[in-house]
This record gives C-alpha cells, sequence and structure tokens, in this order.
C-alpha cells in the first residue's frame, strides 16, 4: 500500500514520501524529508548569484563600459567577439561578460525556484498536486511551516542542521473535507 502523496520516481527507482521533483542538481528527489534544505539551497544560491552579478557589474562597468550608457551593445556577446578578434579587447573582458551572463541566468533561475518553493511550502502542496489543482492536504500557515522546517523555522535559513526535525512522519498527513479533517 503507497502512503497518501508519496510518488514513484523513475529515477531514484523508489518511492518518496510527499515527492515534490526530481532535482538534477541534487541528484535525487525532493521530498518529505529534504524538502526545507533544497529550499535553504535555492535562497543561498539566490543571494550568491545576486552578490555575483553585483561584483562582476562593478568591476566592468568600472573597468571596461558602463551598462546603462550608450555604449551598452559593448556587452553583446557577437561585438565583443569581434572587437577581441581585431584585437581591440582583453580576452578576459569576455569571460568577465561571459560570466555575467551566466550570473544574470542563475540568480533568475534561483531566485524562480526559491519563490515556488516558498509558495508550495506556504499552501502545503507539492508541484503535483499545485498542477492536479488537489487541495486535500490544505492546512494553516504555521502547521506548513513545521511539516517543513520544523519548530525552529526561521533558524533553518541560519543553520540547516538536521536535528530541527519536521513534524508527520510523512506517511500521515490531515486532509479536509468540508468541515471535518481526517487523517489519511
Amino acid at each position: 500500500m503507497v502512503p497518501p502523496r508519496a510518488k514513484h520516481c523513475l529515477l531514484c527507482e523508489c518511492c518518496i514520501l510527499k515527492r515534490d521533483h526530481h532535482c538534477f542538481f541534487a541528484g535525487c528527489c525532493i521530498g518529505f524529508h529534504n524538502q526545507r534544505y533544497f529550499t535553504v539551497f535555492c535562497f543561498y544560491g539566490c543571494l550568491g548569484s545576486i552578490y555575483s552579478l553585483y561584483t562582476i557589474y562593478i568591476y566592468l562597468d568600472k573597468y571596461y563600459t558602463p551598462l546603462f550608457s550608450l555604449d551598452f551593445y559593448g556587452y553583446l556577446l557577437p561585438w565583443l567577439l569581434w572587437r577581441w578578434f581585431w584585437g581591440a579587447a582583453h580576452h578576459s573582458i569576455i569571460w568577465l561578460t561571459v560570466l555575467l551572463y551566466m550570473s544574470c541566468a542563475s540568480s533568475f533561475a534561483c531566485t524562480y525556484f526559491f519563490a515556488w518553493q516558498i509558495y508550495l511550502v506556504f499552501t502545503g502542496q507539492t508541484t503535483y498536486e499545485f498542477l492536479k489543482k488537489d487541495k486535500t492536504f490544505k492546512r494553516p500557515l504555521l502547521e506548513n511551516l513545521k511539516s517543513t522546517f520544523g519548530n525552529l523555522s526561521l533558524l533553518n535559513f541560519v543553520c540547516p542542521l538536521p536535528f530541527f526535525k519536521n513534524h508527520g512522519n510523512g506517511i500521515e498527513w490531515r486532509t479536509t473535507c468540508g468541515l471535518e479533517e481526517k487523517i489519511c
């Protein structure tokens, strides 16, 4: 018998409690036992990539050309490669510009993944349940936070250690059927 909210992953070849998705960055499924670590990972990835974007922008703005000026085309890769080919641009500027593009893309991606995970934690859903518009396991916000992060929710963002256990066992879930609650 499969517990409620558990899904089988073809890549992991096992059933995951409260499975959200298979993450190729983490190399495993995100579910009941590791959703908080993935959320904190996305948060710090977001902060790190935004900081990287900022420092590269400051450096290029000071030593190359201002990004928000009439010479903005200097950051377009075809133009920059053309200038490098003719010896008008140093190869380090090309690599820093590529790094600027990568930092911009990773900051957007990490911000999106973090915002999506926070939304799922607040609504108490998984991605599968969201797509199916299934609100069977809807609970109050505080219970959702405790289920994912444990009692000391915000402390997980400072110190994500395993001794802050999340509530529940991942097998039994309260459902809201009308006005009464029952445990699945």
